[in-house]
């Protein structure tokens, strides 16, 4: 069955996707595996998972106890050394990426207690410069151009900038400058350091953001980095979002409905028919913004996302919406409807082609 995505997701955002046996920083090239294996009782939790890279997730699952060359990887070393790392990155994500590469090249292949040993002495925490505390204020000032970041980045050095990116990511909680420059700076960022910065920067948001800040992580963040997280982390943002705009309350409601359509192409597979609905919702809604958002993201439908949530439309749910609901489905039916056959598509017909009393008559439930 293997791990359930949120597993996978707090594994690989406490590790920092950092190889925790060769300490490479792997991005997508990572994987998670069992310590103990399910064929032998092994649980699909935490405790037992191991952030591995393609290498060293080969050699550990290959070794053949019957044919014994080297020596195995026992459960307890494993998870000392994923321990440390868990520790190390606990003190600055983007900072751990750093002092990583600083241990000897060979200290791999040492035993448990050495590689231990070496990841706790080096400096836990970057005791950064006035100048990079300055960078930081300055970029966080709303008056602030923020032109030619990532080269600005560049002059403090690698350890400066990784303390400035941590540090940013950690304002995101409750700062939408913070959201905005490292939207900007994310694009240029090396792939490891991008996916670190906008896991954490949409966990910090989900948990923490108010809609104001959610808002603003949609209007920012543009589609391919809100594609990056793991999809048990987009799931759970996206449903945040639109369980807040279900709430109706009007300024939340204007402020992330414009800001949900222009970042669609993120919205999770599962999530697309919910999507929809809330468009139906929405556009028959008394917002000054949101409903013309959703009036006019009902029209520029993706053909997949415009199917999917056809098909789910059930006739007990449309009989029963308001006229204004029914409106919005019914032009929906109008521009899509050809996208759906069989007797389903009966029903998406009337639904485009029927008066609401003729339709209400046909399909109206005691």
């Amino acid at each position: 069955m293997g791990f359930p995505v949120d597993v996978r997701t707090k594994v690989l955002i406490r590790c920092a996707r950092i190889c925790c046996l060769c300490f490479k920083q792997c991005g997508t090239k990572i994987e998670v595996h069992h310590i103990e294996q399910e064929a032998d009782g092994g649980a699909n939790t935490e405790s037992n998972a191991l952030p591995v890279c393609f290498d060293c997730h080969a050699e550990v699952g290959s070794y053949n106890t019957r044919h014994p060359k080297g020596t195995k990887y026992r459960g307890d070393e494993l998870r000392a050394r994923r321990d440390a790392i868990y520790k190390l990155v606990e003190s600055g994500t983007l900072v751990a990426q750093v002092l990583v590469k600083q241990l000897p090249t060979n200290t791999a292949s040492k035993s448990a207690a050495v590689v231990a040993g070496a990841i706790k002495s080096l400096p836990t925490q970057i005791d950064p410069s006035s100048e990079s505390r300055d960078f930081l204020k300055h970029v966080l000032k709303a008056t602030t151009a923020l032109d030619a970041l990532a080269s600005k980045l560049v002059i403090l050095g690698t350890e400066e900038a990784a303390w400035v990116l941590d540090s940013l990511v950690e304002s995101s909680k409750d700062s939408s400058r913070a959201i905005e420059v490292l939207a900007r700076l994310a694009p240029g960022l090396p792939i490891d350091q991008k996916l670190l910065i906008v896991e954490r920067t949409v966990r910090n948001i989900t948990l923490f953001g108010s809609p104001a800040h959610k808002a603003a992580l949609l209007s920012e963040f543009n589609s391919e980095l809100l594609q990056l997280p793991d999809g048990s982390l987009r799931m759970a943002f996206f449903s945040d979002v639109f369980g807040i705009i279900k709430r109706d309350q009007f300024d939340e409601v204007n402020e992330l409905v414009p800001a949900l359509v222009g970042a669609h192409a993120a919205v999770p597979e599962e999530l697309w028919s919910d999507y929809v609905m809330l468009l139906i919702d929405q556009s028959g809604s008394s917002s000054f913004k949101g409903a013309p958002a959703a009036k006019q993201a009902m029209t520029r439908l993706p053909e997949n996302v415009a199917k999917t949530s056809l098909q789910n439309l059930k006739p007990e749910v449309v009989s029963q919406f308001g006229l204004n609901r029914w409106e919005a489905a019914r032009r929906l039916a109008k521009q899509y409807g050809h996208l759906i056959d069989g007797r389903h598509g009966a029903f998406v017909n009337d639904l485009a082609t029927m008066s609401w009393r003729t339709f209400g008559e046909k399909y109206m439930t005691d």
